[in-house]
């Protein structure tokens, strides 16, 4: 469905009716929802759509950019990981796995291309979460004296979250977060960590985040200018 987004014509949108009293429009990266109330006319969602036309060409083109600037596990590409930048390396095999010598990140396999190199990757850092992510933040969490209100961790790729702590203690990462700065590894797992006695972010549990992690606005501030570069293309 093309949204011509290099012209002022109108785009295509899906079209979601409730019970709203207000009309919204969604921009994501390849669709426009707009949400309008169950009696709003047709004509007059077109309208306001029109009207926005502008608005949600600015923002359709900012998202293809962000997709662009991702991380990419190409022959000869150079990936940082826990914060040493290792370069890739493609090399024919009989069976697919990831090793590292060095600064070297070998993606060994038959007939690699970008697909295949980019599953095999995401499966060696779903390794290197569960080896080294998870005993870093069993450690913090023991250091900070919250062990008694955790549950059990889980590792899981989601384009929404870069963690997420459950009422019941259980704490969730999102592998891709060892694309960051060891800084900003850390401050998520304090972030989550906190979260098991506090789950809200009030001032409590901003203040308990930053008697651990003092330079923790920092790191959240180059995750949510940056972490959109954390996807692997």
């Amino acid at each position: 469905m093309p949204l011509f987004p290099d012209s002022l014509t109108a785009p295509a949108y899906t079209l979601q009716r409730s019970r709203r009293r207000t009309i919204a429009i969604h921009v994501h990266d390849d669709s426009v929802d707009v949400r309008a109330p169950l009696r709003m006319a047709k004509r007059d969602i077109d309208a306001f759509v029109e009207e926005k036309t502008p608005w949600i060409i600015k923002k359709l083109a900012e998202l293809r950019e962000r997709q662009l600037d991702v991380v990419c596990v190409n022959d000869g590409s150079s990936i940082a990981v826990m914060g040493e930048l290792l370069q890739v390396c493609w090399q024919p095999a009989t069976r697919g796995l990831v090793r590292r010598e060095g600064d070297l990140l070998f993606i060994c396999g038959r007939a690699l291309d970008e697909q295949r190199a980019r599953r095999l990757f995401l499966r060696w850092l779903l390794e290197m979460a569960s080896i080294h992510l998870l005993p870093l933040a069993e450690t913090r969490i023991a250091d900070m004296q919250l062990t008694r209100y955790l549950g059990e961790f889980s590792l899981r790729y989601t384009r929404s979250l870069w963690g997420r702590c459950s009422v019941s203690g259980n704490i969730l990462f999102n592998p891709l977060i060892l694309l960051a700065p060891l800084s900003v590894i850390d401050y998520l797992v304090v972030h989550e960590a906190c979260h098991l006695r506090h789950m809200n972010h009030s001032r409590e549990f901003w203040a308990l985040v930053g008697s651990h992690c003092p330079d923790w606005q920092h790191s959240r501030r180059w995750l949510k200018e940056h972490g959109h570069r954390l996807q692997v293309g």
